[in-house]
């Protein structure tokens, strides 16, 4: 390889020079080892010297010196960039290539041929599909266009199937029902192209995260927000946005994006798959924490603190008077109730002390505190005879009723009675009270069990030799 490729890196775009020697070492590696020059992507190669707008003699000339022969692998990597360069790239320009980096020029150029490419499993059986050259079809949005056999390739004819099917067809044995279905939707959502909407509108914005649930904490449908706005609106501009799929009324997915720099931040919610491929044909690049770093987000003041939302991309912010700006700082970006920091509470727990809204806040009226859900759970039941909460010192052993009762319910209530051997309550809809000839108070089955009905007195009598002799 010659120096050239070694500054290629920091050139503004990718030089004719480098892709001449570049297909010159492809070439000589493909002698006897087809396999070898695919995995070198020669077809992306040869796209982008057309690209260039390379006259192809001059190109044969460059590479294999004047009055050489090209290779036949030259010869057909060549054609097969001819006849997919106008499709190819999709949304994109090649004005946009050009003025890459080659590297980044051929992984977007080959990543717009076959996403497939990236993965291990497609790379590993090469020999599977090098006879098939699958490429996205030009007649039906989203398919996969292959040879079916040699006649029809000696022809040029290619059938358009599904990716799915053909992941089927081909793949099935190694790949799972679950992966073929995640390639299929890989495949279709990068040639169907979805429209795709990129907003900086603060309230199209909200409308989106209102619409629809997509597992994120900022949806607040119906508000509830602590901050003067919907959180989210911060992320109108000027240097974030987002990108949606389908309606803002019913959107599918969304993603946090940064338009100029074609960025998205690898956190997705909803129909990641679709989003992501669509996302890459336009020629946007996932972006982790530092590549946001510097983004600046509306800055909404509210009572001293600032309206931001949960960021995925960062932890901290700084405010330098006209935005707030991602990356350092001392504004936090963590919280979920709309604000950075934890706003003042309505209530503050009598048990534990901790704060609580109105929503959390449970009135002990037979004790007068307030409590919140989590010590109303440990430490209180709810008696179905006073339909309140007591504390658990309260709860009455029953028998009968339905749930749980309070000592201060069943006390003196003339629908349950208490056994004096068992110290249980017992609701009289469905046990029997019975009392003895010496004045104690007993459920049924246990004066069965333990005394005898003396027919004289008319009265159980607790078991005693003076009294058995008696009342016999």
């Amino acid at each position: 390889m010659n120096a050239a490729l070694a500054s290629e890196a920091k050139a503004s775009g990718y030089q004719t020079s480098t892709v001449i020697a570049r297909i010159m070492d492809m070439d000589v590696d493909a002698v006897g080892n087809a396999e070898k020059a695919a995995w070198k992507r020669y077809m992306g190669l040869a796209l982008l010297a057309i690209a260039k707008s390379v006259d192809k003699k001059k190109l044969i000339e460059a590479i294999f010196g004047k009055g050489g022969k090209p290779s036949k692998t030259f010869q057909n990597m060549y054609s097969m960039a001819d006849k997919a360069r106008n499709t190819v790239l999709g949304n994109r320009s090649w004005d946009d290539i050009r003025a890459m980096p080659i590297d980044a020029a051929m992984d977007t150029v080959m990543m717009s041929i076959n996403p497939w490419l990236q993965h291990q499993w497609y790379r590993d059986n090469f020999m599977r599909w090098v006879e098939l050259l699958p490429r996205p079809s030009e007649t039906v949005p989203g398919a996969v266009a292959y040879f079916q056999n040699l006649d029809k390739r000696v022809r040029n004819i290619r059938t358009p199937i599904k990716p799915g099917r053909f992941l089927q067809k081909f793949f099935g044995d190694i790949l799972t029902q679950e992966q073929i279905h995640e390639h299929a939707l890989e495949w279709a959502g990068r040639f169907e192209h979805p429209d795709v909407t990129i907003t900086q509108d603060a309230d199209e914005i909200e409308k989106v995260y209102r619409a629809r649930h997509l597992g994120s904490c900022m949806h607040f449908p119906e508000g509830g927000w602590e901050g003067s706005c919907h959180p989210a609106r911060v992320y109108a501009g000027p240097d974030l946005g987002i990108a949606y799929l389908g309606s803002s009324e019913y959107p599918d997915a969304r993603v946090l994006v940064w338009p100029a720099r074609l960025l998205f931040f690898d956190k997705f919610y909803g129909d990641q798959s679709r989003l992501r491929s669509a996302l890459v044909t336009m020629g946007y690049r996932a972006g982790d924490d530092s590549r946001f770093e510097g983004a600046r987000i509306r800055r909404i003041r509210y009572q001293g603190n600032y309206v931001v939302p949960y960021v995925d991309c960062a932890d901290w912010a700084e405010d330098d008077g006209e935005y707030l700006i991602l990356g350092d700082g001392d504004i936090e970006l963590g919280r979920t109730n709309g604000l950075n920091v934890e706003s003042e509470p309505d209530y503050t727990c009598d048990d534990c002390g901790d704060g609580m809204s109105d929503d959390e806040r449970n009135y002990i009226s037979s004790i007068d505190r307030d409590v919140c859900d989590h010590c109303c759970e440990r430490k209180y039941f709810f008696c179905e005879g006073s339909t309140e909460y007591h504390p658990n010192y309260d709860l009455a052993p029953t028998r009968g009723g339905d749930g749980s009762y309070s000592y201060s319910h069943v006390r003196d209530n003339r629908n349950w009675f208490k056994c004096e051997a068992t110290d249980h309550y017992y609701h009289i809809s469905q046990y029997t009270k019975v009392e003895t000839y010496e004045g104690d108070t007993y459920e049924e089955s246990y004066a069965e069990e333990n005394f005898f009905y003396c027919e004289y007195l008319e009265q159980w009598v607790e078991d005693t030799d003076l009294l058995r002799s008696y009342c016999q």
